[in-house]
């Protein structure tokens, strides 16, 4: 149980995982873009429906810098199926730990720097960039790849055309 002295310190603008007290860990972020809503797994009698939302792929996008600006610009639209996380704001954090994992895809946008001091997981069946793009992860321990490693995943209506 965390002490007053080891708790993640929480401000005002962001939550920083970093350790109050030098030798202590700095806490873990997991990140995860999975499968939709499915209302039969919440109706009464657990009844079963053919919906699933949202009905497209999951595209997690870890947005880096582009000439000085991030690569893609803050949104206010409603977006469905995917999510945009500026690599900076992971990195400001100081997580000891960050998984990010998509039921889908990880794409990334610009020149994508992710560090940390323990583990960084990047999980998808696929990942995309750009010829332009860079990617440059560190951390003691890195994984890339897909726990759900099946030869028949991309058989299904949302195969994808960067494989």
């Amino acid at each position: 149980m965390p002490t007053k002295e080891t708790a993640p310190k929480l401000n005002r603008r962001k939550f920083l995982a970093a350790a109050a007290v030098a030798g202590a860990a700095g806490g873990t972020l997991n990140l995860e873009l999975g499968l939709g809503y499915d209302y039969g797994e919440f109706a009464p009698l657990n009844q079963t429906s053919a919906a699933q939302y949202p009905t497209n792929p999951r595209v997690l996008t870890l947005v880096g810098q582009s000439n000085g600006r991030p690569a893609v610009p803050p949104t206010n639209q409603l977006l469905t199926g995917v999510a945009f996380i500026d690599a900076s704001t992971l990195n400001s954090g100081k997580f000891e730990n960050l998984s990010v994992r998509s039921s889908d895809t990880i794409a990334f946008a610009g020149a994508v720097e992710l560090a940390g001091k323990g583990s960084l997981t990047l999980d998808a069946p696929s990942f995309v960039a750009s010829s332009g793009d860079r990617v440059t992860l560190s951390a003691s321990y890195v994984a890339l790849g897909n726990y759900f490693n099946t030869s028949d995943y991309f058989g299904g209506s949302f195969a994808s055309q960067n494989v």
